[in-house]
């Protein structure tokens, strides 16, 4: 049989290389993907088993008291059936004599790859995004590009109170990166200390400027604000960004246990209301009143100093071997999705006594073990999806004594069995599809 001509051998094969790489992207995401690397991780599983897996996950990442239960439920089994019909098809996954499905070696090979992207990813979100020192970097640049954009609207659109927070956020640029600096010589506190002297700098130097303006404005020589609708415009997306920005120097000054990066958090959560003064005093320039604007830089600096004795106290606490209580620093939102995770919990439990009755103590554990702490998500993955890992063991009285009493469960002889108004309570939670 006569070879292929060069020419259409590379054809062909460049075709089959696309066409495969069409398909590869197309598993290595979403649940095809997740199923692949559930059985990488835990070996043969049924159809049942990826569901519960499957809806565990989706309703963790879902907004807490904004989930349609019996949606999720419906929409995820009829994602792992169309899932698997198409892993087997491509002959990924096989089902074994006692129907688990098990990964083919081409499966397998495929897992093993899916999972060294997403321990890549995790790694440079790690890097990137979630380290101390990687947010103090960050924080860095978002400050300085920050006052670029304030310091440029303030001089265009004759704003004292724009020019003065466009310092204040110079100042904070200086901060963070010293900050940054700190953490990396292993100097954190020494640049705080830097950090605070600056403020205190910038609060003398504000305050003369808005004190110069303020008198300017009783003897009518001031100049008005030449573009109030720049001004509004540059302190609204300045608003919008330290907020994020805010949040985002919580979450990791609490996870890193960083007193710097709480410290900038504080910093950007009041330059927001800051901001927003300084929108105030634009507005109301448009009708002809012009001294807002000035009383606003005077404000600015006294918040500067404000916050930068109450950061000096801090320091001397920590200095003089106080441990700083970290958890009083929580998120505006945290509480709600600490308190969707723990109803999830609550609902699972309920649903694995319904399928196993009686369950003992240990068997809802090590279920909820299973299903909460899994040990196919790397870590941080882990983290932002369950909410880090959980101690069952300790914490199992307290979620199912409000079970007892409610009348949703019964225990007898160590172990639990669901009531008939518990079953009714699962039934109006999950729907009748999951219980039935």
């Amino acid at each position: 049989m006569p070879s292929l001509p060069p020419s259409n051998h590379r054809d062909r094969q460049y075709r089959r290389r696309a066409r495969e790489k069409r398909i590869d992207k197309d598993l290595d995401s979403g649940i095809k993907g997740f199923i692949l690397l559930v059985l990488l991780k835990e070996g043969p599983l049924t159809k049942q088993e990826l569901e519960e897996k499957t809806a565990v996950l989706i309703l963790n990442f879902r907004f807490p008291h904004d989930t349609d239960s019996r949606r999720v439920r419906e929409e995820e089994q009829q994602g792992v059936d169309s899932a698997c019909s198409l892993l087997v098809e491509k002959e990924l996954l096989r089902q074994n004599q006692e129907g688990r499905y098990v990964l083919t070696r081409k499966g397998q090979e495929m897992a093993e790859g899916y999972q060294r992207r997403l321990e890549r990813g995790a790694e440079f979100m790690e890097k990137q995004f979630l380290s101390p020192s990687a947010a103090a970097r960050n924080t860095t640049l978002a400050y300085f590009l920050l006052s670029i954009i304030k310091l440029m609207g303030g001089f265009f659109g004759g704003s004292v109170g724009l020019i003065a927070d466009g310092a204040d956020t110079a100042v904070d640029t200086a901060s963070a990166f010293i900050v940054w600096f700190g953490m990396r010589a292993k100097k954190e506190v020494a640049g705080t200390l830097v950090t605070i002297a600056l403020m205190f700098g910038t609060a003398l130097m504000l305050g003369y400027e808005s004190s110069t303006s303020i008198l300017e404005n009783i003897e009518g020589l001031a100049s008005p604000m030449t573009n109030p609708f720049l001004v509004i415009a540059v302190e609204g997306l300045s608003l919008a960004s330290l907020l994020i920005l805010s949040y985002y120097q919580r979450y990791i000054g609490r996870r890193g246990r960083s007193l710097a990066l709480i410290s900038q958090s504080i910093d950007s959560k009041n330059s927001v209301y800051s901001a927003a003064a300084v929108i105030v005093g634009a507005i109301i320039s448009l009708f002809g009143v012009f001294w807002v604007d000035a009383v606003v830089g005077g404000l600015i600096a006294a918040r500067i100093a404000i916050d930068a004795f109450t950061l000096l106290r801090d320091t001397l606490r920590y200095l003089r071997g106080q441990e700083l209580d970290f958890t009083k620093y929580k998120l505006p939102f945290e509480e709600r999705i600490r308190q969707g995770r723990q109803e999830n919990m609550i609902n699972w439990s309920l649903y694995v006594i319904h399928q196993n009755q009686p369950c003992t103590k240990a068997e809802i554990v090590a279920s909820m073990d299973k299903n909460f702490n899994p040990k196919y998500l790397p870590p941080i993955f882990n983290e932002l999806a369950m909410g880090g890992g959980h101690d069952f063991e300790k914490e199992f009285d307290g979620m199912v004594k409000p079970l007892v009493d409610k009348g949703y469960l019964h225990k007898e002889e160590g172990r639990f069995i669901l009531t008939a108004q518990g079953e009714k309570f699962l039934w109006e939670t999950l729907g009748k599809q999951e219980i039935g």
